[in-house]
């Protein structure tokens, strides 16, 4: 549900393909050519068989490319399903693989199926279209200074200017509530936009329209649509309720972020359960798509009338005819000259694309199980529906054009890469201090951050916007985008920070992330360094073969007089709070001591000094770190059965110093900082922070190291894979 009407492509898909694996992709079944004879056969028309063919290879390019765990596709002629198939892994932990009979969640996709089941009641005479929603809801008062009511056209046709998300049951709400409660936060949030004004995409909307339903009906929505809309149009796998079949069936969702993190998509239910709860397969979606082709008759009767669809395929309020539109629940465009309806979905972990050609009568649907992945799902369905009208044509099939890695210079932008390189951008002023940082829940945080000057919000993992100040605590969002035209509102606690901030009516708190600037970061051992210590100085390191370089150390300040020394492992100063070396010293192999050198010279001339926190580290050291950092947390450590490079003498961890005041610089987290901050792409905090993180990447990049991507001030020497593990202690070092 991330996804808005049509997002425009530039902006909808964010994909950071160098932080995303390749996936080794996997058929769900072969094919064959006749109808498919059981649930997990695949099935291609012998009529589309080079359609399919052209399409699998793209599929597999993009999915490769991408790194989408699952992806299932049908493609519809009139009544006909012409070509279903899975792709990858539906389970990738199990092995189990993607088929066409997949269940996924289709997020807004689902918006379709409540405005039909609104419309039959409107040929039913029940519900009028064009009277306001508060004859049928009176308790439904949202503040409206307009003087125009709303109307289920209006919310049908994302007209109503109702915020985005309500404040109970929204997209971030992980708490199930009921549509009745949802649809009543309502009555504390004002509207966007007068009515009828101009587009502004609500979920909330939509929860209202399915609440107009249920309260009509006197029965719950999702008995409703399945008993009106899926059951008689055959879609005998698509459910708006979690049922067991349907969840023995579900793909697993993935979630991704900016900054390199992947996790399991959360599958809580929305409280807007109408706007983007539904779950479905591919061949159930193809069934829907023939029954628009054939006027409303589904398989088992039918939905609507000939006349009602096309009164839902025509553009509302002056829309144009052209380009895209919002008819009564679809989304309007066109493809090469011929009229386009559907949907796009986006929902945790799932990006989906319903597509039709209602003249040609052709169609495709196009599901993927990795968040956000709307660009590729969309691009997917356009190429379908280009090669079966080629093939319709008898002309040569076009190739499939591959969608864009990303929206181009976003994560670059974002984490301060390539700014003015000798212009250091300005302090952040004094009453946005207490804005900067992350609000909000695990599975979808809000980031707010100060970028060119303006603060700005990271909303959904990948949509940022930037904001207008309308007084020290309150802000506007821009007429696009996501939640285009809400206000941003910042609710200080005590101490005059944002204890939270309010977007629209979603109240995301801020969340406890790092610590306060100057503050070391420390864990709670598991074991302490007593303890550990005679048993890590025991212990033997493991045994390597293979041509390795005979070690050269040698002390990296003897090099350079400007690198300073902040040894944190020689005093408690450190994220164990324990002393782990006799003396305050930084060691690296001659060749990367040298390259620093060199670093440190480049920064010099720019103002600033190296500051060497830890560079080689003894063996039995990195094995007391691992023995004593609990389970959760061992990312920020190195496995001592692998050996780190720190070990071989080509690691390094520093940061930045002023030359003129002797000062650290400020980075967006702390040294050895066990949190996201951390993250070489970590996307917040204020342009300033991320211009010296990426300053003092780009001079050590420039020599040879590499940044470790969960640590933003730990570099490896591009040698260090042809040095040994070493155990020595700094004073054995040169004997």
């Amino acid at each position: 549900m991330a996804a808005s009407a049509r997002i425009p492509r530039a902006v909808s898909l964010l994909i950071f393909l160098a932080i995303l694996p390749a996936v080794l992709l996997q058929s769900g079944c072969s094919s064959a050519t006749d109808s498919p004879t059981s649930a997990t056969e695949a099935f291609v028309d012998p009529a589309y068989q080079d359609v399919a063919e052209i399409l699998r290879v793209h599929i597999g390019d993009e999915m490769q490319q991408k790194g989408l765990p699952a992806l299932s596709i049908a493609l519809v002629d009139d009544q006909r399903i012409v070509w279903a198939e899975g792709f990858g892994l539906a389970d990738p932990a199990g092995g189990v693989a993607a088929t066409a009979d997949t269940v996924y969640r289709v997020g807004s996709v689902s918006k379709l199926f409540t405005d039909i089941a609104i419309m039959q009641r409107v040929e039913a005479g029940t519900l009028d279209l064009d009277a306001p929603v508060a004859e049928y809801l009176p308790e439904f008062t949202p503040s409206n200074s307009s003087g125009t009511p709303i109307t289920l056209r209006q919310l049908m046709s994302h007209r109503s200017g109702l915020v985005r998300e309500p404040p109970v049951g929204h997209y971030f709400d992980p708490t199930e509530p009921s549509l009745v409660a949802t649809v009543a936060s309502l009555n504390d949030t004002a509207l966007v936009y007068a009515p009828e004004s101009r587009i502004k995409y609500s979920n909330a909307g939509i929860a209202v329209v399915g609440y107009v339903l249920e309260n009509l009906q006197r029965e719950q929505f999702a008995t409703v649509l399945q008993r009106d809309v899926l059951d008689p149009l055959g879609m005998s796998s698509s459910s708006f309720e979690p049922s067991a079949e349907v969840e023995a069936r579900l793909a697993q969702g993935i979630m991704w972020t900016i900054d390199g993190r992947e996790f399991a998509a959360p599958t809580f239910e929305l409280g807007m359960a109408p706007a983007g709860s539904m779950y479905s397969t591919v061949t159930d979606l193809g069934a829907f798509i023939s029954a628009l082709f054939a006027g409303g008759m589904g398989v088992n009767g039918r939905i609507l009338e000939p006349e009602t669809l096309q009164e839902m395929w025509t553009p509302q309020f002056g829309d144009p005819a052209d380009g895209a539109a919002m008819g009564i629940g679809f989304i309007l465009s066109r493809l090469e000259g011929h009229r386009r309806v559907g949907h796009n979905g986006a929902i945790y972990g799932f990006a989906t694309e319903l597509a039709a050609l209602p003249e040609e009568k052709i169609g495709a649907v196009v599901v993927t199980s990795k968040d956000v992945a709307n660009e590729v799902t969309a691009g997917i369905a356009d190429a379908a529906l280009r090669a079966m009208l080629a093939n319709r044509e008898g002309s040569p099939i076009p190739s499939p054009q591959r969608t864009p890695p990303m929206f181009e210079g976003l994560a670059d932008e974002i984490a301060g890469r390539h700014d003015a390189p000798h212009l250091l951008p300005a302090a952040l002023p004094d009453h946005w201090r207490g804005f900067i940082g992350e609000y909000g829940w695990d599975h979808n945080t809000l980031f707010v951050l100060e970028r060119g000057g303006r603060l700005e919000v990271l909303i959904e993992w990948f949509f940022l916007s930037p904001l207008d100040e309308i007084t020290s605590d309150v802000y506007r969002l821009p007429d696009s985008g996501l939640y285009a035209g809400e206000e941003v509102e910042f609710v200080r606690g005590p101490d005059g920070r944002a204890a939270g901030a309010r977007v629209g009516g979603v109240f995301f708190p801020r969340r406890s992330v790092g610590t306060a600037e100057g503050v070391t970061f420390q864990i709670e051992p598991v074991r302490s360094v007593e303890e550990l210590r005679p048993e890590a100085l025991a212990a033997i390191p493991p045994t390597e073969s293979g041509d390795l370089l005979e070690p050269d150390l040698i002390e990296i300040a003897e090099l350079d007089s400007t690198i300073q020394l902040d040894i944190r492992y020689a005093s408690t100063n450190n994220f164990m709070g324990a002393v782990f070396y006799d003396e305050p010293r930084a060691f690296m192999q001659r060749p990367a001591a040298e390259a620093l050198a060199r670093v440190s010279g480049a920064l010099r001339e720019r103002g600033y000094g190296l500051l060497i926190h830890d560079a080689y580290r003894p063996w039995y050291v990195t094995k007391m770190f691992w023995d004593a950092t609990p389970e959760e947390q061992k990312l920020f450590v190195a496995d001592p059965e692998q050996g780190s490079r720190h070990n071989r003498g080509c690691a390094v961890d520093l940061t930045l110093y002023d030359l003129q005041t002797g000062e650290p610089v400020a980075m967006v987290g702390g040294y050895d900082e066990f949190t996201e901050r951390s993250y070489a792409e970590y996307p917040g905090g204020t342009s300033r922070q991320r211009w010296l993180r990426e300053l003092l990447r780009e001079a050590m990049e420039r020599e040879g190291f590499e940044v470790y991507p969960f640590e933003w001030w730990h570099f490896d020497y591009g040698d260090w894979q042809r040095y040994p593990i070493l155990n020595q202690t700094f004073d054995q070092i040169g004997r």
